[in-house]
């Protein structure tokens, strides 16, 4: 069934926007649970401008509903035809704007069709007496603490129409948004009109109800008490829960007690009843609306329709009852998967093919607890050119061999071609070094697909941010590597303390670091005020070289990984969950080859760099699977379950989703197609997950000592960003600007010796001659900028996740800054357990000329932009949001922004307009 379109009309002193964004948290999800598409219009009288206000406020009406009447209509008619909508099902109201949704309902065939409409809901609204009887669904919403519309005001309204429905809160004049209250609406709406989740060929219609019915419903009251909602008398439908409810269990649990919506229909109880099942998804620790839910639903409405027909002819409602809480209780207890036993992971890595068929069609499964000896062969299996059912012997190597085909080349026919009935399978052990290899050729695969840096599918699905974000967004970039690589020099160089204390402790041994070290440092971005004539901007944090301003963002150093990190050694566990808030981790290689794996540093060592990033890589990819396989039995009860394992990276949802699309499988049946994973299905998804959750640069440090293999690594992986750096320069250009013994300008190619520095630091005057004189031997290697560590810093911000670069503004003329306060600017990228939030009410605001710029989500709409300027820590704005503007570089003008519409870095100035939050009049 296509959306149905719904009227909202807004009160006076309001307007659309305005009123959206107040129940927007209501509409959302009427919208989502109701297939509803809700417009807003403007009412056609505009008022004063009230002070504090940026836009002038609307009436329906000037003096008199009937004096407007002719002008409402024009102007409804008018906005109905520019928004191209031919029906409207149903007509919500507030206040002023609920007693014109009465009145059009009463006088319905001048506005539309009266069939089009099928209900009406008013809130707090002031009506006259009318002698009209409609048969509309009709809802009075009113509070018994309004003292602008009295609740008796509001109930004058219900004589206009045949049998109208009344709720009241105890609050005052306000729309309501408790769940309670919104389950109300939903149950009204879903009632009013056929929904998505009913079928139409079992759509009731009105009837008067038989005294056997009648007495069965009064029954049910007796029988259930609170538990039981009366939702409509013609036909009879109930509502009742399926578990006691306590006093504070709904609310300690956040959802709603499944219920079961019983619909008496004309012939029942010689007919069955139709049934609607709710709310059973927390009850039974899946997500409320998921397909998991869903398919459970369907299962027991399949259940209670059987014992439905079995006692036809009988008052059935209680035993349905009873029948569906023993059904929940029977499933809460045994859980999903004791009738699919699904595939268990072995830390041992030692998997056994099973015998059952739905398993014989995917390559690799394992049982628990299985060991095996490496020259054990797989019998059973035919060859890819074999004849169906034919049984073949396969050694080992010809075993491992068909997966990595099947992984890596999709060969359909290993997983195709394989024999319907029962074989004999025997177990055999892969080796870490056997799975090193598959996954080092899975990162591979999925880098050459989808390689760094190239805007692909994920930037169009929301997958380029990470979670937890909601307000500015914190960008953190981890530092990881093996033991002595250069992190620590690195996270100096970045975030130049000003003190010795400040420092991070660099050494050449390992584990120098332990706890992680975590600062401020900044990349550059270039200032929109270079495309404006006269505008010159004073940024906040100040400018590097080339005039580029500096942004703030949070640099972690953890500590260096070690082979078998993932298990735990080296403290690598710890290590790895210090990463799980980055956004982008820069892998910090020792391209000079001269450490080993440990961190041992040995000048005459010519290792390999190339492997470093191997293992490295491999090591976080293997810290995720574990964590998942760790749970594995839970992921399998559901979609929802397997993306949550995901949430402790801070990972968005659609990262999961896209990682699964990417590996090859469609989302469309999944959570049956997981039963039948294995490692191998779940190595791919986590590569995919890897690259989309924690894009990595390379950053090839140490190249002042050796560049021997700088062009071999760049070669080795041409789908990554590999960026030649010596943090070890940088770090030492930082220590002699501070002490004035040099001027230096951040991410510059060149310094020079300052005229002013003490003549007595004669030892430091020749660690600046030995530095810049390294510096000017770097500039003539093609690889470098300088010393390459604002280039890295820069791709890995600005490439591999790219945030929304937003400077809110008050006036597009002077591009003055909205007032922010200094210290709130820096709290986005502080350690928020040193900071004090109490002293931020404590300093006045500072604004300039594009002085602050906000760091956003990829895919944020202009009213999440205007949630994070009005709450704390920021406070920039206040009152209700009205409309927001971009100023267009092109057209050197400004221009509107709707709400929900998402904001990009072509939007980079923002005004937003806002009306102070007042209360409404009649």
């Amino acid at each position: 069934m296509s959306t149905a379109h719904i009227l909202v009309l807004h009160g006076r002193q309001q307007c659309g926007v305005l009123f959206h964004g107040r129940i927007k948290r209501v509409w959302n999800i009427l919208s989502k649970e109701c297939d509803l598409t809700l417009h807003f219009p403007d009412a056609p009288y505009e008022l004063e401008l009230l002070a504090g206000d940026d836009l002038r406020t609307r009436s329906w009406w000037n003096k008199t509903l009937d004096e407007s009447w002719d002008i409402i209509l024009a102007h409804l008619q008018e906005y109905l035809s520019d928004h191209n909508i031919h029906e409207v099902r149903g007509i919500i109201g507030f206040s002023q704007g609920g007693a014109l949704a009465a009145a059009l309902a009463c006088r319905l065939p001048t506005l539309q069709e009266a069939e089009s409409y099928t209900y009406t809901i008013l809130e707090n609204i002031d009506a006259p007496q009318l002698a009209h009887s409609m048969k509309l669904q009709f809802l009075v919403i009113a509070g018994e603490a309004d003292t602008i519309v009295p609740q008796h005001s509001s109930r004058l309204w219900t004589k206009c129409f045949q049998e109208p429905i009344v709720n009241v809160h105890d609050k005052a004049h306000i729309f309501p948004s408790r769940v309670e209250e919104i389950d109300f609406l939903l149950t009204f709406i879903k009632s009013a009109m056929i929904h998505p989740s009913f079928d139409p060929s079992t759509e009731v219609q009105q009837f008067e109800p038989t005294e056997e019915q009648l007495e069965e419903v009064e029954c049910l009251e007796s029988i259930y008490d609170d538990r039981v909602r009366i939702i409509q008398e013609k036909p009879p439908m109930v509502a009742i829960k399926l578990i006691e409810s306590h006093e504070t269990t709904e609310r300690a649990t956040g959802h709603l007690l499944p219920t079961l919506t019983i619909t008496m229909t004309k012939n029942y109880p010689d007919s069955p009843p139709i049934l609607e099942v709710s709310h059973i998804g927390p009850f039974l620790g899946v997500k409320d609306g998921s397909d998991a839910e869903r398919s459970l639903a369907q299962e027991m409405i399949s259940h209670l329709m059987n014992i439905a027909q079995e006692n036809a002819g009988m008052s059935m409602i209680v035993l349905l009852v009873d029948e569906a809480s023993i059904w929940l209780e029977s499933i809460k207890e045994k859980g999903f998967d004791v009738d699919n036993p699904a595939p268990v992971f072995n830390k041992d890595n030692s998997y056994v093919l099973q015998t059952e068929v739905r398993y014989k069609k995917q390559l690799w499964r394992s049982l628990p607890n299985s060991t095996t000896n490496a020259n054990h062969q797989v019998v059973g299996f035919p060859s890819t050119d074999s004849a169906v059912g034919q049984e073949h012997t396969w050694t080992k190597q010809e075993a491992v061999a068909q997966m990595q085909s099947a992984l890596l080349n999709e060969d359909a026919d290993a997983y195709h071609n394989l024999p319907d009935g029962d074989c004999v399978t025997q177990p055999f052990h892969i080796s870490e070094r056997e799975w090193s290899d598959i996954i080092r050729k899975l990162h591979e695969k999925v880098a050459a697909e989808y390689p760094a840096g190239i805007k692909s599918q994920q930037d169009e699905g929301g997958t380029n941010a990470s979670s937890h974000h909601r307000g500015c967004w914190k960008y953190t970039i981890g530092l990881v590597g093996k033991p002595s690589a250069g992190k620590s020099t690195l996270f100096n160089a970045i975030t130049d303390p000003k003190t010795s204390e400040q420092e991070a402790q660099v050494a050449s041994y390992a584990f120098t670091t332990i706890d992680p070290n975590v600062g401020q440092g900044y990349f550059t971005v270039a200032c929109p005020s270079s495309r404006m004539k006269g505008i010159v901007s004073s940024p906040s944090h100040g400018f590097a070289a080339h005039q580029r301003r500096r942004v703030p963002i949070v640099i972690k150093d953890v500590a260096g990984l070690v082979p078998g990190a993932y298990r735990g050694r080296g403290k690598g566990n710890a290590f790895l969950n210090d990463l799980c808030d980055a956004d982008v981790l820069i892998h910090v290689v020792d391209a000079s080859g001269m450490s080993d794996e440990q961190g041992t540093i040995d000048k005459q060592c010519s290792r390999d760099p190339a492997e470093d990033v191997f293992w490295v890589r491999e090591e976080i990819h293997r810290w995720i699977f574990n964590n998942v396989c760790a749970k594995w039995s839970k992921c399998l009860r559901g979609i929802d379950h397997f993306v949550s394992m995901f949430s402790g990276y801070q990972a968005q949802p659609e990262m999961v989703y896209e990682s699964i699309r990417r590996s090859g499988f469609s989302l469309q049946d999944i959570e049956a197609k997981m039963q039948f994973w294995g490692p191998h299905e779940l190595h791919h998804v986590i590569a995919n997950f890897l690259r989309i959750r924690f894009p990595i640069l390379l950053a090839l440090n140490k190249v002042d000592k050796s560049i021997e293999f700088v062009n071999s690594l760049l070669s080795a992986f041409p789908n990554d960003i590999a960026v030649p750096i010596c943090a070890g320069i940088e770090w030492r250009l930082c220590q002699l600007r501070r002490k004035g013994i040099i001027h230096y300008e951040t991410g510059d190619s060149s310094a020079n010796i300052g005229l002013s520095y003490d003549t007595s630091a004669q030892r430091d005057k020749k660690m600046a001659d030995v530095t810049l004189d390294l510096l000017r031997k770097l500039n003539k290697c093609p690889q470098l900028k300088g010393t390459g560590v604002w280039t890295a810093v820069n791709e890995a911000v600005l490439t591999l996740r790219p945030p929304v670069i937003v400077y809110p503004v008050v006036s597009f003329e002077t591009m003055c800054s909205i007032p922010i306060q200094d210290s709130a600017s820096r709290f986005q990228v502080q350690d928020p357990s040193t900071f004090e939030k109490k002293s931020l009410h404590k300093q006045s605001p500072v604004c300039g000329i594009l002085t602050h710029c906000l760091l956003l989500q990829p895919h944020l709409t202009v009213d999440s932009l205007y949630e994070i300027l009005k709450h704390p820590p920021l406070e920039a704005v206040s009152g209700d949001f009205v409309r927001a503007e971009y100023y267009d570089f092109d057209q050197k003008t400004s221009r509107v922004l709707k709400r929900a519409d998402q904001i990009t870095n072509k939007q980079c100035i923002i005004r937003i307009l806002t009306n102070k939050k007042r209360v409404h009049g009649k």
